[in-house]
């Protein structure tokens, strides 16, 4: 009985105390007029259907979004044979937004690193690269929708 009460006691609390999730708010006032990709077109594309998630036509705040996305890998460990064991990635994104309204720029860049280990099979090293590029390809997405959210909320 006792944990019945504090349960409610706490769901009392937490609905009454004003706190709001930006993340579940509906209310979007964004309506991206164009995006422009620039550099690595795959990457690009997964960011662009992220985007254009949040575009409303109805919105009052007309942007335009120019994305430079850049992939480079590098070997990060060797074994004693000189055989490669480990790639680091790196996807760097460059965000211009062009407010139409107001012909304001706001630049923002966006970095990501990861690595992987080399497998014995190459395809599967190549898979394993391509799992890990999309993982953080989604970590940018987020960040950037994040970045609207705060940038242009109420």
């Amino acid at each position: 009985m006792k944990k019945f009460l504090n349960l409610f006691l706490l769901l009392i609390f937490m609905t009454s105390c004003g706190y709001k999730n930006i993340n579940l708010e509906d209310g979007n006032d964004l309506n991206i007029s164009q995006i422009i990709l620039v550099g690595n077109k795959k990457i690009g594309r997964i960011l662009q259907s992220e985007i254009s998630l949040i575009s409303s036509s109805e919105g009052s705040d007309k942007i335009a979004i120019n994305l430079s996305s850049n992939k480079s890998k590098s070997v990060s460990n060797k074994d004693n044979s000189g055989k490669i064991t480990k790639y680091d990635i790196v996807i760097t994104v460059d965000l211009i937004i062009t407010s139409l309204n107001s012909e304001k720029i706001t630049r923002k860049s966006f970095i990501k690193t990861g690595s992987f280990d080399v497998k014995t099979k190459h395809i599967d090293t190549i898979n394993t690269e391509k799992k890990e590029t999309r993982n953080l390809t989604n970590q940018v997405a987020e960040e950037i929708l994040n970045y609207f959210k705060i940038s242009y909320k109420d």
